[in-house]
């Protein structure tokens, strides 16, 4: 128990360490920060599912955006079918589906609610034999 909790604790240190990725413009230079459409997601020692944004946070005015969780190539997990589930996520995060046989993972972010939502949500991936869990969570900004 205690070594699961030094588990997660450090992977989230990790993670928190990356609030600007490196996005090079082709001439040296220039960062942005992370984009909330295009979440990538690693497994640290074959348990541990990391997502590089914690919570996913969605301006007022992104609207219908359609957010796409990455797995890199080459390793052994993809996206269960029911990789993504989004709780109470109505009629605002819709359409999920998985694609590139696994890699990837699609939902639409409709955020058109009056008021501020976060939506907890669950990662389910698989190597085939065996399934791993995460629940991070999105959150619909309001001024």
């Amino acid at each position: 128990m205690k070594r699961s909790i030094l588990l997660a604790a450090l992977a989230a240190l990790l993670v928190s360490g990356c609030a600007w990725r490196h996005h090079g413009d082709g001439h040296g230079g220039g960062t942005r920060p992370l984009d909330p459409t295009r979440p990538a997601v690693s497994v640290v020692n074959n348990k541990i599912i990391v997502v590089d944004q914690e919570p996913l946070v969605f301006r007022p005015e992104q609207k219908d955006v359609t957010i796409t969780w990455s797995l890199p190539a080459g390793q052994p997990f993809r996206f269960t079918r029911d990789g993504i589930v989004v709780e109470k996520g109505g009629e605002e995060i819709v359409g999920c589906q998985a694609a590139d046989n696994g890699l990837r993972f699609t939902c639409l972010n409709r955020n058109r609610a009056l008021r501020q939502i976060k939506y907890a949500y669950s990662i389910k991936l698989t190597t085939g034999d065996r399934e791993i869990v995460s629940d991070p969570t999105i959150v619909n900004m309001r001024e």
